[in-house]
């Protein structure tokens, strides 16, 4: 069921916020999600990646610093087509995430380093709404 209208439009400011802190690197990113969060990315055979689980504050904020090295400080993230469904727990919201790398010049372009399905259960604190879960997926699979 779709939640309401300020609710919705709260979740919304939550991600564009949210993303734009990760995206400068900035650790207060963490400060987005619950006390226990889960970050899970499933496993990839075509890569051989193994699947991880991040459940703790402290490995969010390892990550935030580990892309943003990895990126060069150039990586955006954008999320499109957002749904967001009340349920029992707060919201479950479902989309796409793109991950580009921004380029330097005509010499190097900017790249789409990530293509994936999200699906996030968000609930609200008395500090407003927060990422409690987020499940990160293939487009293809």
């Amino acid at each position: 069921m779709p939640i309401a209208y300020a609710d919705d439009a709260a979740i919304r400011d939550l991600y564009a916020r949210a993303v734009q802190t990760f995206d400068r690197g900035d650790i207060s990113w963490v400060d987005y999600w619950a006390d226990e969060p889960e970050f899970f990315f499933p496993p990839d055979p075509a890569t051989g990646f193994p699947g991880m689980t991040l459940n703790s504050r402290e490995a969010l904020t390892g990550m935030v610093q580990q892309a943003y090295g990895m990126m060069e400080g150039r990586g955006l993230h954008h999320f499109t087509n957002l749904t967001i469904d009340e349920i029992d727990e707060g919201a479950r919201v479902r989309g796409y995430l793109l991950l580009v790398k921004s380029g330097t010049g005509p010499d190097n372009p900017s790249q789409v380093m990530q293509n994936t399905r999200i699906e996030d259960i968000v609930i609200l604190t008395e500090a407003g709404w927060k990422f409690r879960r987020r499940s990160v997926g293939s487009i293809w699979g």
